[in-house]
């Protein structure tokens, strides 16, 4: 403003290094004091000698009377003084730490602002190109049912070629239908804010860049070289500085999840109390599950981050909803908001279907011409997804685990097939192969085959359907494996119905897991036909459960202090809402139950990833008790004394089955498929979860930890330790090292350390919940124990086969296949206590 002029130096003064400086001048304006505050970016000059130079007289002399005519008091703020207030309380610190995330794991401005700017390039080509192709081609001249009027070649040439200029009608512009000038409107207001929300983001992220090279001393070029747990370390470590939290001295690690995740949180805890509608039976099909992208965003706009949510920010939930009295009137104005939805959703449904119709021709016909076998690829469903996700979960951890298991998911499901279905696509690829391969011979003989009148579309047609018909072949080779399979993958994604246990063969088993890794083209089918699906859904399916989700929202929210209101299972708390199948607290009401162990799992995990993270006492003390079960199973059943030749403990002294009875996967199964999974790849370390390694500074978490020092401490009593190179030839398939506190470090590096932590404590804590069913009178009850040691041995003899022809990695040569068998009779074979079997791998 005019009231206060730029700041420049002396003249004379010799001009040294531009520096960012903030020159802060007080003035008298209109009689009374004020401050301005003026960014002035590089300056050069002397700062020592800088001036304040005004344009307004009065204020100049109003300003010499303030300082007592002294031109040089002037006040410098250096530039760490200036960013440390502008990151000091931060109003939204969801929106900030949610930012924070998605810059790093989105690789810095440039590439967000690159991806962002093309996605709109690509919705400006999708909109114009279908314009273009709906009314601006003359398709019965492109099909050649009448001659082009303009072509001066047609009277002259035996046989005129069509141009391009032939097609294209030169005033089609001026005859746009009405529907697809409203069409056109539509998605140019779409675009419009799309555009606006790009210049945005671009602004806010401007100022994430900032955060990280000032606050956090991370510059642009290291981003992908550090994973998020050092990104959170070090923003722990600012909060000290900046204080942008003011409600509480320090972060903590939950607390930044808990902001970032908080209605993830809602929803992971939603579906596992069933009042996410997404169960369905329907006639000639049967149970099925159905969740699309569009139904998704529908509901959290319904109740998250909406208009007339119940969070009217992003921190808070409506004090109404805390208070029973007004359960029905909420629940009449959410039945509302869901009619309004559901009738907005109706009607544009069209246009929604006709832009999804367009972006998947776009994206997927050149993909499926190309490798149609893509069609028979899977992925993990939209319900997948929420119902494998532990509470305060980031993405790039549920990813990290999902890819860990895609290749054993894929053998797994490829291991059923329907025999008759197989038979026919057998005869009916020959057939189609057939007849593929005499158009490819007629055409090689003589091109003017492709000439002849849907002979190329009859050459396409053929090489789909014999594609196609492959998917549905099964492999020659292919070893029957599925109970071993399963439990590995269940290693990685840690969630499995209990009816799973010992059925993985069966129909139903395979079914329930295929509804979490669908198939890609129901996952396509499913999106399509999504916006007509989903206004019913709406109405019919989730209107009707509004009271359940008021009553949700006011016995599941808690106020935590510095973080505001979260679902009270994200807290951890197994003392409020622990499972007593799963170790906890046996007084827990059912109602305040999360199902599924997804609380003790959750717990679990979290403190792996984050080792430096504290829990409460409760979940302190159920954390203890876990280990303090391993350790007494691993007394029970001690890797040293049975590679002595001691017999193994089948059974523990209370009569309950051992952890092998359920078929907990050994460590170095574990070990050998993180170590497969190469989950590092052209990633760098942004997808990693969890630290780094597993350094001295590092809390020791998990349950791991217990086995390498409950193996060292009987080693070094038993005055026999294991040699690291048995173990490397019998545990870990001679490429792995043995795991010892010796090489700790050195294993960290080779292997995730952090995956097969989180992999062998989870699925030692599923071990548990089993053995409790069992001791209960559960689904295992019935299981005759004087089988189980000659089926498990059986399986891991046929596992040890599966291995050698389908491991991608450690393949092995007849030399080495007896050796590991040999130590598997000498040492593996032995300690079955917790499957440590050299078979499994």
């Amino acid at each position: 403003q005019s009231t206060w002029g730029w700041c420049r130096p002396y003249s004379g003064v010799p001009t040294v290094e531009p520096e960012l400086v903030v020159v802060q001048c007080s003035v008298i304006c209109s009689g009374q004091f004020s401050t301005a505050v003026a960014s002035t970016g590089r300056l050069f000059g002397d700062m020592e000698n800088m001036i304040p130079v005004y344009e307004d007289e009065d204020v100049a002399e109003g300003e010499a009377e303030l300082n007592g005519a002294n031109e040089t008091d002037v006040l410098i703020h250096h530039p760490e003084t200036y960013q440390k207030h502008r990151w000091h309380h931060i109003e939204n610190l969801d929106d900030f730490f949610t930012r924070v995330y998605k810059y790093h794991q989105r690789h810095g401005l440039l590439c967000m602002m690159t991806t962002e700017v093309l996605e709109l390039i690509q919705f400006s080509f999708v909109v114009l190109f279908a314009s273009f192709l709906i009314n601006c081609v003359d398709y019965q001249i492109l099909f050649g049912e009448k001659r082009p009027t303009n072509n001066s070649t047609s009277s002259h040439s035996i046989s005129p070629k069509t141009q391009f200029s032939d097609v294209v009608i030169s005033e089609c512009t001026k005859n746009i239908p009405t529907w697809l000038t409203f069409c056109v409107i539509v998605a140019f207001l779409f675009l419009l804010v799309r555009a606006i929300r790009v210049i945005y983001n671009a602004v806010v992220y401007l100022e994430i860049r900032g955060f990280y090279v000032y606050a956090l001393k991370i510059a642009p070029e290291e981003l992908h070289n550090l994973t998020w747990h050092e990104v959170q370390s070090r923003l722990l470590v600012a909060q000290r500085q900046y204080e942008m939290c003011i409600n509480s001295a320090d972060l903590t690690e939950i607390s930044i999840y808990h902001r970032i995740l908080r209605f993830k949180n809602y929803q992971i805890a939603m579906l596992n109390k069933a009042l996410l509608p997404v169960h369905y039976h329907l006639p000639f099909i049967g149970d099925c599950i159905f969740l699309s992208q569009g139904l998704k965003y529908n509901i959290e706009l319904l109740l998250f981050w909406g208009p007339w949510s119940p969070f009217p920010d992003s921190w808070h939930l409506h004090i109404d909803y805390k208070s029973k009295q007004k359960r029905e009137l909420l629940a009449a104005q959410l039945s509302h908001r869901m009619l309004f939805v559901a009738i907005a959703n109706l009607l544009l449904s069209p246009m929604i279907l006709l832009w999804q119709v367009l972006y998947s021709f776009f994206s997927y016909a050149e993909v499926i011409k190309r490798d149609p076998s893509s069609l028979g690829m899977r992925k993990w469903s939209q319900y997948g997804r929420i119902y494998l996700r532990h509470f305060n979960e980031m993405d790039h951890e549920l990813d990290s685990r999902l890819n860990a298991s895609y290749s054993l998911s894929n053998q797994y499901l490829k291991l059923f097939n329907n025999n008759l279905f197989s038979i026919l696509s057998k005869h009916v690829a020959f057939i189609a192969g057939s007849m593929l391969a005499v158009l490819i011979c007629l055409a090689v003989i003589d091109e003017d085959v492709l000439t002849v009148e849907h002979a190329l579309t009859a050459m396409t047609a053929l090489g789909l359907l014999v594609t196609a018909c492959r998917l549905f072949i099964p492999d020659e080779n292919q070893v029957w494996c599925p109970e071993t399979l399963l439990q590995t993958i269940i290693t990685h994604i840690h969630y499995a119905e209990d009816s799973w246990n010992n059925k993985a063969h069966t129909d139903k088993t395979r079914l329930e897991f295929s509804q979490l890794f669908q198939y890609k083209v129901t996952y396509y089918i499913e999106e399509l036909i999504s916006p007509i699906i989903t206004p019913f859904i709406i109405y019919y399916r989730l209107r009707p459960k509004c009271q359940d989700i008021i009553d949700f929202f006011r016995n599941f929210t808690i106020d935590v202090n510095g973080v505001g209101d979260v679902c009270s299972f994200a807290q951890l708390d197994v003392r409020r809402h622990g499972n007593a199948s799963w170790m906890s607290d046996p007084d827990v009401p059912a109602e305040s139950q999360v199902e599924n162990g997804k609380l003790e799992m959750s717990l679990m995990h979290f403190t792996v990833t984050n080792p430096n993270w504290v829990p409460p006492q409760p979940s302190r003390r159920y954390l203890e008790r876990i280990r303090d079960q391993l350790t007494e199973d691993l007394q029970h059943n001690s890797p040293v004394r049975h590679s002595a030749g001691l017999p193994s403990l089948q059974y523990s002294q209370e009569g309950f089955p051992s952890l092998l009875s359920y078929q907990l996967p050994s460590l170095p199964q574990i070990a050998t498929s993180v170590f497969n999974t190469k989950q590092l790849a052209g990633k760098g370390l942004s997808k990693r979860a969890g630290p780094l390694s597993c350094s001295q500074t590092v809390r020791q978490t998990g349950l791991l930890p217990s086995i390498i020092q409950q193996s060292d401490a009987e080693s070094l009593s038993s005055h026999h330790r294991l040699d690291s190179s048995d173990i490397r030839v019998s545990l870990f398939n001679s490429s792995i090292p043995a795991l010892t506190t010796a090489n700790h470090d050195r294993v960290a590096n080779e292997l995730d350390y952090t995956a097969m932590n989180k992999s062998f404590s989870v699925s030692y804590l599923r071990a548990l919940h089993q053995r409790s069913l069992s001791g209960h009178g559960g689904t295992d009850s019935n299981r005759d124990p004087e089988h189980d040691d000659g089926a498990m041995v059986a399986m891991q003899h046929s596992y040890l086969g599966a291995q050698f022809e389908t491991q991608p990695t450690g393949l092995q040569t007849e030399t080495q296949a007896v050796s590991s068998m040999q130590g598997y009779h000498s040492i593996g074979a032995t300690t079955e206590g917790l499957g440590f079997s050299a078979s499994n791998t």
